[in-house]
C-alpha cells in the first residue's frame, strides 16, 4: 500500500508552523507486510537431466504479483546421494559447505532468475540434487522456506548387450530377446 504522510510542528507556546514544505514536512513511502513469492520453473521434482538440457536452475520471483518489488531472489543447492559421506551443500565454487547457504540468483529480467552455468558446470553424473529458491522483497519481507525440488545428473550414456539369442547362432522361434 502507497502512503503519503504530511506533518505540521507545534512548539510549547502553540505556535503552529506557517509553511508547508513537500521536502521537510512530508514523506512518502510503501507500507508492505506480504511476502514475496518464487517458483522454480525449468526444473521438476525427481525428473533426470543431461547437461544439454540444463544449462542453469531458473524461476520467478515476484511480490504481491509485481516481479520490480523483488530486491533479491537466492537459491540453495544440495547434494543429495554419494555414498556414505554426508550430504553438501553449494557455497558458490564448490560442494564444500555442511549447513545450507542461499547464494544470489541472477536477475536475468521479466522477473526471470537464473543459476547461471558456473554451478551446473559442477554438477556430477549419477547424483541427486535438491534445490530450493528465496525471495526477498523491497520492504526485506523474506520468503518462508518452501520444499525443495529434487532432481537427478546424467551424463554417462546406456549401454546394452543382447545375450539371447546368442550372437551369430540360428533360432527357429524367437518368444524372447533378452539382455
Amino acid at each position: 500500500d502507497h502512503c503519503d504522510q504530511g506533518v505540521v510542528a507545534v512548539d510549547l507556546a502553540g505556535n503552529e508552523q506557517s509553511k508547508f514544505s513537500t521536502s521537510g514536512s512530508s514523506m512518502t513511502f510503501n507500507y508492505d507486510i506480504g511476502w514475496p513469492t518464487s517458483t522454480i520453473t525449468n526444473v521438476v521434482n525427481n525428473e533426470f537431466y543431461r547437461k544439454e538440457s540444463l544449462s542453469g536452475i531458473s524461476g520467478t520471483a515476484v511480490d504481491e504479483g509485481l516481479s520490480g518489488r523483488v530486491l533479491v531472489s537466492s537459491f540453495s543447492l544440495k547434494q543429495t546421494n554419494f555414498g556414505s559421506q554426508s550430504e553438501l551443500w553449494w557455497e558458490g565454487s564448490t560442494f564444500s559447505a555442511v549447513s545450507e547457504e542461499y547464494l544470489p540468483l541472477n536477475n536475468v529480467g521479466s522477473g526471470v532468475w537464473s543459476t547461471g552455468t558456473s554451478v551446473m558446470n559442477m554438477l556430477v553424473s549419477g547424483r541427486q540434487y535438491a534445490v530450493r529458491f528465496r525471495a526477498v522483497d523491497l520492504a526485506r519481507n523474506q520468503e518462508d522456506i518452501k520444499d525443495a525440488t529434487t532432481f537427478y545428473f546424467d551424463v554417462s550414456s546406456p549401454t546394452t548387450k543382447i545375450v539371447r539369442p546368442t550372437d551369430g547362432g540360428y533360432t527357429s522361434s524367437m518368444a524372447t530377446i533378452s539382455g
